[in-house]
């Protein structure tokens, strides 16, 4: 941090692309996640339609081709987290030099641009906000009291969207389970037919409760604690007293963590609360009016 000038500058051409590489590989990341739940669903289909059907599926091609699905689901989760390692790298970068001023060097951002993600500067296009003061509305100058707002800022937004992601799984775990208790509640009753209850209990028990409920569970849970974590560092930082550049460095560092091994906050989250959440905001920070 040390070999940052703290410069009163505007932000410069360096570092807006550096921020507009994260949100671009932000968002690139949150659509390989998309489409690999759409294969694992697809797959699930599948093999449903298997088990209720009473004949071979495409000539014995269904276990291959549903194979083959999960594999490519598979494949884009490990691309997904690959970007969006890459997308937390330049987060980093562009906040701490558009909060302590200078441009990124030119041999970092030669770097940054060859690992670009393909197509970064059309989904960074789509973003809702562009420029760094349009994402963070920085209200200090340069040094250190800007790194601490900026990081305020990113940690406030990110335990609130967490926390809506775990409640969101957790309406979908309970949904689930719902569906999945009638289903077996109803191949109970005494007129059902024994065969068919048989095929139905497999794909409730497989698809909706392991596949499905499961795995929003543990979303879910997932989000929550991560959540907690981030708002713990949260209300550290937005606290209205002077942190030692010691403390500071600590609570930026653990928040880096927890981005980088958190669960990603979804978009939908993000457009629904973006608003609300900018004016919860612009009332707490004012906690940090009196810090220099």
């Amino acid at each position: 941090m040390n070999d940052i000038q703290h410069t009163d500058i505007p932000s410069q051409s360096h570092t807006l692309t550096v921020h507009q590489a994260f949100q671009g590989a932000s968002h690139f990341s949150k659509l390989l996640r998309q489409g690999a739940l759409l294969l694992e669903i697809l797959a699930g289909f599948i093999a449903s339609w298997g088990t209720f059907s009473t004949e071979v599926l495409w000539g014995g091609w269904a276990s291959p081709v549903m194979l083959l699905l999960l594999c490519s689901a598979g494949g884009l989760r490990m691309w997904a987290r690959s970007t969006q390692s890459f997308a937390e790298k330049c987060r980093r970068v562009s906040i701490r030099y558009f909060s302590l001023g200078g441009d990124v060097p030119v041999s970092a951002v030669s770097g940054i641009v060859a690992d670009f993600p393909p197509l970064w500067k059309k989904f960074a296009d789509k973003h809702p906000t562009g420029t760094l003061d349009e994402y963070y509305e920085p209200t200090k100058n340069l040094g250190l009291g800007r790194l601490r707002e900026l990081n305020a800022h990113s940690s406030f937004y990110t335990w609130r969207l967490l926390r809506f992601d775990g409640w969101l799984l957790l309406g979908t775990t309970l949904i689930t389970a719902c569906i999945g208790s009638a289903i077996i509640y109803a191949v109970a009753l005494p007129n059902t037919d024994v065969s068919h209850s048989g095929k139905v209990l497999e794909v409730t028990c497989s698809l909706v409760f392991v596949l499905l409920m499961i795995k929003a569970l543990d979303g879910s849970i997932t989000s929550f604690l991560a959540a907690s974590r981030t708002r713990k560092i949260a209300d550290k930082l937005i606290e209205p007293h002077r942190l030692e550049i010691e403390s500071l460095e600590e609570q930026v560092a653990q928040y880096d963590i927890e981005r980088a091994c958190g669960p990603v906050v979804s978009s939908l989250g993000y457009k629904a609360m973006r608003e609300g959440l900018q004016k919860e905001w612009h009332m707490y920070r004012t906690d940090l009016d009196d810090i220099q």
